[in-house]
């Protein structure tokens, strides 16, 4: 800016305050319709992301994630391993660097058997769990985003046959807060009813629960709070986002569907 000012003699701020932004409408003819194979894989996946999460921290299972090879299960081999490192790393020195992997390394046990349910790290995976079920229910419903943020727990009491699967009357915004039908399918009922008994365990946790939403999160931003469980928080979608980036992470062969993605 200040280059075509000076070579035209404009006066730069008036120049720059000239400026608009142009925004643009998704093209979402460009997205591809996802194959039923996939669907149902990634239906599948998040259903057992969500029963691994929810056995774990109702019932004290197994940790839910499953480590190859590579890591060490032995504290005598992680100490002879340590013992054997000759340099640092960044701007750790050797010892230095020899005392952050036994941190971590311990921390790693610690959080495996911590039992208290009401600790930041058990927060989260609440809320991947709640992520993990709305994915499945953007698979096996005709649901979108909008519609599942503000459904109450009486919107899923009320079944009705249905050639297709169960009708569900929600109440649309957009649709001047008429009630409309979501079809959900017969097989979405065990998962819907597990979450209803995982979601009632979990409020039960809560000092606050005045919230009547079908989903929920719990804050776990680092500094916002010193309590995860003061009360649940509506659920949103960087919840969605934040799980997606986890499961990214530690299940990269499986590709991510957007809820777009989803429903076209």
């Amino acid at each position: 800016a200040e280059l075509i000012c000076f070579y035209h003699n404009l006066e730069v701020q008036n120049f720059k305050n000239s400026f608009i932004t142009l925004k643009t409408t998704p093209d979402h003819t460009c997205i591809k319709p996802v194959s039923i194979e996939d669907l149902s894989y990634f239906y599948e996946i998040n259903k057992r992301i969500f029963y691994a999460l929810k056995e774990f921290l109702m019932k004290g299972k197994n940790f839910p994630f499953v480590f190859d090879d590579s890591i060490i299960n032995s504290k005598s081999e992680f100490k002879r391993r340590i013992k054997n490192v000759n340099q640092g790393f960044g701007k750790m020195g050797v010892e230095g660097f020899k005392s952050y992997l036994q941190i971590n390394y311990d921390n790693i046990f610690i959080a495996c058997n911590n039992t208290n349910p009401k600790t930041i790290d058990r927060a989260r995976l609440i809320n991947y769990a709640v992520s993990a079920f709305v994915i499945c229910f953007y698979c096996e419903s005709s649901i979108n985003p909008s519609q599942i943020y503000n459904m109450k727990m009486d919107d899923l009491s009320n079944y009705q046959d249905s050639i297709k699967g169960y009708k569900v009357f929600a109440i649309k915004p957009r649709a001047k807060y008429k009630a409309i039908e979501l079809i959900i399918s017969v097989k979405m009922l065990p998962l819907l009813k597990a979450y209803k008994e995982f979601r009632n365990w979990c409020f039960d946790l809560l000092d606050n629960k005045d919230i009547d939403n079908i989903l929920f999160c719990l804050n776990t931003k680092l500094g916002s709070t010193n309590n995860s469980f003061e009360k649940a928080l509506p659920y949103l979608g960087t919840s969605t986002r934040n799980y997606m980036r986890i499961v990214n992470l530690y299940l990269p062969q499986v590709e991510w569907l957007s809820p777009t993605v989803i429903r076209k």
